[in-house]
């Protein structure tokens, strides 16, 4: 099913939530010739929901259901809105924990509504048969959307129709940030006096930004860090922007117990880009050592070059940004002497960081972008 572009088409995108990335998004898609937008989202969830902006939103709850295999949900609305009645083309999320997914898709597909799963299309726990189950609920949606070309290429190569495949690669909306480093860039003694009040002024800070969990392996970093102090880099501070106080009463003790207390900044959680800005812009490192997403393209537009692990697996979609050694650093997962070794290489070598982040932002800005994503989105509802 194709739509006419002289014709409106009703878009239902069903999310977990609205947050603040997401605006510009369905903002700009708002925009696009003869489409109609709503968007269905929950306001229980660990992210944020704003307000809507220039499209429709409808708020609505999961119920929770405890089981043997772990929490289930069931939302009645996701159902309810899957007709004719509602919308011409539903965009879901393929969670397969929703006990409504697959009644939801099939109403939808009986009363002629054009179905499409937004979706990683791969998960970071290795299972066979959560890959068969998975790939045997997409069947039932007329077309899927990936944020990679790498796993459409999968699907395609698995004998997937390469013409119900899509691609909208994830991203945020960069303009804030480009106005915030003007901002600085303008401000150069208050950018300074920062850095003097906050001990940031040796320029060698590496800086962290993300809601603190086990699986962002900050150990690791901490253990890296412990190595360059005590080998002589004793002004190097590590800034940690999030929050998640269980995980930092953890991070803390691990820092005192290596000794490097004085060397570790928590800031706390920053929402607000003019503050996160002082910090990034008094940067020379980004290092997010697992479990990386959208911050790999928050650190590279303040061209900051970024250091993760090797194994793609356990980030998220995002991490196709970066090739090791040309847009960033790849060192071994679970290598804590690695990850020291590629710190030390780019502490010390103001060029690579430099060439780093150049060609990693020009990756960002020529291949990524709201823009390049919205016209995804678009070509998948067109179903062409």
């Amino acid at each position: 099913m194709t739509e006419s572009m002289d014709k409106t088409t009703r878009v239902l995108i069903v999310q977990p939530a609205l947050p603040k990335y997401r605006i510009p998004v369905f903002k700009e898609l708002a925009t696009r010739v003869g489409i109609d937008l709503t968007v269905l989202h929950a306001t229980e969830s660990d992210l944020k929901s704003e307000q809507a902006e220039s499209f429709k939103d409808i708020k609505t709850s999961d119920k929770k259901i405890n089981s043997p295999v772990g929490q289930l949900f069931w939302n009645h609305d996701h159902l309810k809105y899957a007709s004719k009645k509602h919308t011409d083309v539903y965009i879901i999320v393929g969670n397969m924990r929703y006990l409504s997914l697959i009644p939801t898709v099939i109403k939808a597909r009986l009363s002629g509504v054009r179905v499409v799963f937004w979706t990683h299309g791969c998960s970071k726990q290795k299972s066979r048969l959560r890959s068969a189950l998975r790939e045997s609920i997409y069947r039932l949606a007329h077309s899927i959307v990936f944020y990679t070309d790498t796993v459409r290429k999968q699907f395609e190569d698995a004998g997937w129709n390469p013409k119900n495949l899509f691609v909208a690669p994830n991203s945020i909306d960069l303009s804030p940030i480009d106005k915030e480093i003007q901002h600085w860039k303008n401000r150069p003694e208050a950018l300074e006096a920062f850095a003097k009040d906050n001990q940031l002024e040796g320029k060698r800070n590496i800086i962290f930004v993300s809601r603190f969990s086990p699986k962002n392996r900050l150990d690791l970093l901490f253990k890296a860090v412990e190595r360059l102090v005590r080998e002589g880099m004793h002004d190097l501070k590590v800034i940690l922007i999030g929050g998640g106080d269980d995980v930092r009463q953890t991070l803390e003790e691990q820092a005192a117990n290596l000794k490097i207390q004085n060397n570790i900044i928590f800031t706390g959680p920053i929402y607000e880009e003019t503050e996160i800005a002082k910090w990034m812009l008094n940067a020379q490192i980004f290092c997010y050592p697992s479990n990386m997403g959208l911050s790999v393209q928050h650190a590279i537009a303040y061209k900051l070059p970024v250091i993760t692990s090797n194994e793609p697996r356990l980030h998220g979609p995002e991490i196709e940004l970066i090739t090791d050694n040309h847009t960033g650093l790849l060192y071994e997962n679970g290598s804590a002497d690695d990850l020291y070794q590629k710190l030390r290489l780019l502490l010390e070598d103001e060029n690579k960081r430099k060439q780093l982040a150049d060609q990693a932002y020009h990756r960002l800005t020529h291949e990524y972008g709201i823009s390049n994503m919205v016209d995804g989105l678009v070509s998948c509802i067109r179903g062409k």
